[in-house]
């Protein structure tokens, strides 16, 4: 009975521990004049250093475990029963988040810290133990797969990275004006993926002109008279001179 009793204690004492560590990071990023170190969060969460040391290991594995539990618990994925809807209410939360007063403050430290991804094929597997970034993107891929399961056109969760994340916090870290509904709904657009069948969960890739789907390989410029895939400059013809001739034409009298 007594060790029972000591186990819920320690289990008890531990989740404090953890809140308290928690909101210390949170505060400490907010305050621009306190630098984040392992010793503040320490003293602020009223807790010892070696405590932060033993559970963490480092700083940057705290930052990651408070990004990790504070999107996961104050900003679920939507689930509206339908994929534009659910993006767009994504784009509209991940905007307020960015606008917290500490949103901007998040942002730098994740960006800062290391992150981990699973590589399994042509795209990485997101593994919630490997960082924020896998961690939000195995919950963005399951909102994901919830619609492709419905028969709605299937994507990717780096698709939502790359179109709606990434655009989001460029604006955000460089204190670009402009983050609304119309250019949140236009992000949302962006991503309908034309012509994908479900299932597919390659990205389509960018077509050039006279380029063939799936070819990477940008289409050269191609002169008048040049054959194309022919690099070489076609040379200055003047009148008279015949092609290839560098000799410049004398003046005809």
């Amino acid at each position: 009975m007594q060790g029972r009793g000591a186990a819920r204690r320690s289990g008890g004492r531990s989740a404090r521990v953890r809140s308290a560590v928690h909101a210390a990071v949170t505060e400490l990023l907010a305050d621009p004049d306190t630098e984040l170190t392992v010793a503040a969060v320490a003293a602020r969460a009223g807790v010892h250093a070696t405590s932060v040391y033993r559970r963490w290991g480092t700083l940057e594995a705290l930052v990651l475990d408070v990004a990790v539990a504070r999107v996961s618990d104050a900003s679920p994925m939507p689930d509206t029963g339908n994929l534009r809807a659910d993006l767009l209410a994504y784009a509209h939360q991940a905007a307020r988040d960015l606008a917290e007063p500490d949103g901007l403050a998040f942002l730098r430290a994740v960006i800062s810290t290391p992150q981990a991804t699973v590589e399994t094929g042509p795209h990485p597997r997101p593994a919630p133990e490997a960082g924020f970034l896998a961690a939000r993107g195995a919950q963005i891929q399951a909102m994901l797969d919830r619609a492709a399961g419905r028969g709605e056109p299937s994507l990717h969760y780096t698709d939502v990275l790359d179109v709606v994340l990434a655009p989001l916090y460029l604006r955000v870290l460089f204190g670009l004006d402009g983050i609304n509904d119309t250019y949140l709904a236009g992000l949302v657009e962006r991503l309908q993926p034309a012509g994908r069948a479900a299932g597919d969960r390659r990205s389509t890739p960018f077509q050039p002109a006279g380029g063939a789907a799936g070819d990477r390989r940008s289409t050269p410029f191609q002169p008048a008279g040049g054959a194309a895939g022919d690099r070489r400059s076609t040379p200055f013809q003047p009148a008279g001179g015949a092609a290839g001739s560098r000799r410049s034409t004398p003046p005809q009298p």
